[in-house]
């Protein structure tokens, strides 16, 4: 095994969320085969005995890159309903005084001011007033778009509710709150749980779900408030990360912590391929 030096032992934030998620993952699949993984899980399967003491390493690197992803996605999440929930300044979406006289109604009367409704703020989100379950409501109330709204004002169909044409012609729909958001927001509340648990399982589940989640128009990660925190992640990193079926589709993405964690836990896997190699070129020259 190659040793890991013990101040290099603790994961450490990387440069960017592209990498976090590639760790993560990574870590993920080290912490099944080589941690504790399966008996987190209630299982009697036991991890390969080839880890050694780096088994333990693999649990405190993979505990380590959970809280730090629940960390970063709740920021994201806080960030992303924050600028949803402004929509219900908008009287283009919702009658003011529809929105104002639910939040009094429901608990939301820290987002009423002089001026009226105001969108709860991240640090609110984040302290818990309002909640998640509270903001889920919120998304499904019965005033989004409704025919006291400024679209139903001007158009009253409803098929033209949020449409907009440009000066070329150009037309295109906008969908605001609804049932992706509430649940977005119970997604959120569900990852809160898990972190406050210190249950790296529930972190699991709840990260992997918000991973996976979609607003009205695609991805959780398109938008303005992720992108503006320089995030380009989309589609294509879920989809090569669904293909990753081994460490070594890993490597050439994650941080050089994880890649030389996996290389001194893997050692035997790289002999065992340059055996294999060595055999074949040698059944060809005996063939040929």
């Amino acid at each position: 095994m190659i040793p890991i030096p013990l101040q290099e032992a603790s994961y450490k934030a990387p440069k960017t969320f592209n990498v976090l998620f590639w760790d993560f993952y990574a870590l993920y699949n080290l912490w099944w085969t080589y941690g504790s993984g399966k008996q987190a899980y209630g299982g009697h399967l036991q991890a390969d005995p080839r880890a050694g003491g780096l088994g333990k390493r693999v649990d405190y690197a993979f505990e380590e890159c959970t809280l730090m992803m629940a960390s970063t996605l709740l920021t994201l999440m806080q960030a992303n309903i924050e600028d949803e929930a402004r929509n219900g300044e908008d009287e283009l979406y919702a009658a003011p005084e529809k929105v104002e006289a639910w939040c009094r109604e429901n608990g939301m009367q820290e987002c009423l001011g002089p001026h009226g409704f105001s969108a709860p703020t991240m640090q609110m989100l984040r302290s818990g007033s309002p909640s998640m379950s509270t903001m889920a409501q919120f998304f499904l109330a019965d005033f989004w778009g409704d025919m006291d709204s400024g679209w139903r004002q001007a158009f009253g169909d409803k098929d033209n509710i949020g449409v907009s044409v440009g000066p070329t012609g150009h037309v295109q729909t906008f969908s605001v709150a609804g049932a992706p958001w509430a649940r977005i927001c119970n997604l959120t509340g569900n990852l809160i749980a898990a972190k406050k648990s210190r249950s790296t399982p529930k972190m699991l589940a709840a990260i992997d779900a918000l991973m996976h989640a979609e607003h009205n128009n695609g991805s959780i990660f398109n938008r303005q408030p992720i992108l503006k925190r320089g995030i380009r992640f989309g589609k294509e990193e879920l989809d090569a990360r669904r293909d990753a079926m081994s460490s070594d589709a890993f490597l050439s993405r994650v941080s050089p912590f994880v890649k030389n964690l996996t290389n001194a836990l893997e050692p035997v896997r790289t002999e065992e391929a340059y055996i294999v190699l060595a055999g074949n070129r040698l059944m060809n020259a005996l063939l040929s």
